[in-house]
């Protein structure tokens, strides 16, 4: 079972029950601290800790215009049409001045404003073919094992398919590890 879970006591849960952790944007900062909590509550249960894969929004081309009009859609729907839930998350994070930003910001999310730049790396993987995969490298080494790419609706499919090409497991050049030093990625 995979649980999705963001709030301290949600993700201890996580720990205590689940086979794997999903946490859907949590900046990739704060995953240290979840895999601590996730920890916790594996220890309480005296369980092995879940695998951790955390949902990672995409917004990949080669135009750089249209990754970030796609990134700008992601932040601004996610912090502003999806309820308390992401926001908080983020401020407990330590960065609510970015929150703000884009809650102030264009309703309809079509530039990511100054103040909320920090959130496209903490998020996001974005950018071009390069940027992108240097941001999954990112994300295995702030302690993700399986990220799940999450692509954006209503984009081209050649766009959506150069992007799963792009994060491709295949492409990484070294392999993943679990903590217990055993693959976590399929053959």
């Amino acid at each position: 079972m995979h649980l999705a879970a963001l709030g301290p006591a949600a993700v201890r849960l996580a720990g205590a029950l689940a086979d794997a952790w999903y946490p859907f944007l949590l900046p990739r900062s704060g995953l240290a601290d979840g895999v601590k909590l996730l920890s916790e509550g594996a220890m309480e249960a005296d369980r092995p800790v879940p695998v951790v894969g955390p949902g990672i929004p995409v917004a990949v081309a080669e135009d750089p215009a249209t990754a970030r009009a796609t990134a700008a859609w992601w932040l601004s729907t996610y912090l502003t049409g999806m309820g308390p839930l992401y926001p908080r998350t983020m401020r407990r994070q330590g960065l609510g001045g970015a929150v703000d930003a884009v809650l102030a910001a264009d309703p309809a999310g079509r530039e990511v404003p100054a103040g909320a730049e920090v959130l496209l790396d903490e998020l996001l993987l974005w950018g071009d073919a390069d940027a992108a995969a240097a941001g999954l490298d990112a994300w295995y080494a702030a302690g993700a094992e399986l990220p799940v790419v999450v692509l954006p609706p209503g984009r081209p499919v050649a766009e959506l398919d150069a992007a799963l090409e792009t994060l491709s497991p295949q492409r990484r050049s070294e392999p993943v590890t679990r903590r217990s030093g055993t693959s976590s990625r399929g053959a």
